[in-house]
């Protein structure tokens, strides 16, 4: 690890250590600071007032780093490893982050918690070889979670199996798919029923409009 340096700074010790950290990465990658502030999207003099805390790091230049150099938000926030893992994060759970905010503060209080869930739940299948990006964005509604889940693990089982399970694979699946819709085969009905009803509601009021 980079020994970090020695600072004087006016700002609080949780932003000198996130201005710290991107310092840490930066040394670890052997970039140089041009290079590395024009892959941020800011200057040179924008990047050492970071390294140097002279200035807290906002929001949108944390998430451009965690994006680019695949890092992990919670070790930027709080040193906490690992480091090199890219966490995609919702539009929903981010459209909640103001213009301007600083990292840490938008870490606090929209990306601590879901993030730890995330990690904790991931952490097992990473572990057993699933690349992270099998678990869907950061903050994203329960629904699109599973989905995405769902459509990650077959697409990784097709991809490492070789072609001729590929059928036995698809056919495996179809009866899954039909075990499932034959067991709950009352509730899906009871579901269908309050969706049409709903859409013949909306169809009801739209045309009174």
């Amino acid at each position: 690890m980079t020994k970090p340096v020695t600072i004087k700074s006016f700002l609080p010790q949780r932003e000198i250590g996130i201005c710290q950290r991107v310092r840490e990465l930066r040394l670890a990658l052997k970039w140089n600071q041009p290079a590395f502030a024009a892959e941020l999207g800011i200057s040179r003099e924008r990047i050492a007032s970071y390294e140097y805390a002279k200035a807290p790091i906002r929001y949108s230049v944390g998430k451009r780093l965690c994006e680019r150099f695949r890092v992990n938000p919670k070790w930027l926030a709080e040193g906490i490893e690992p480091k090199q893992w890219h966490i995609p994060i919702h539009s929903d759970l981010e459209s909640q982050i103001e213009p301007g905010m600083l990292f840490s503060e938008a870490y606090d209080r929209f990306l601590r918690d879901p993030l730890n869930r995330f990690l904790k739940k991931s952490s097992p299948l990473k572990q057993a070889g699933f690349d992270v990006h099998l678990i869907a964005p950061l903050g994203a509604p329960l629904h699109d979670n599973y989905v995405w889940q769902m459509s990650r693990w077959v697409k990784e089982v097709f991809e490492v199996s070789p072609p001729e399970l590929a059928e036995e694979f698809y056919a495996d699946i179809q009866r899954a798919c039909g075990a499932f819709k034959e067991k709950h085969k009352a509730e899906i009905q009871r579901f269908q029923d309050r969706k049409r009803e709903s859409n013949l509601s909306s169809k009801r009021k739209s045309a009174l409009d």
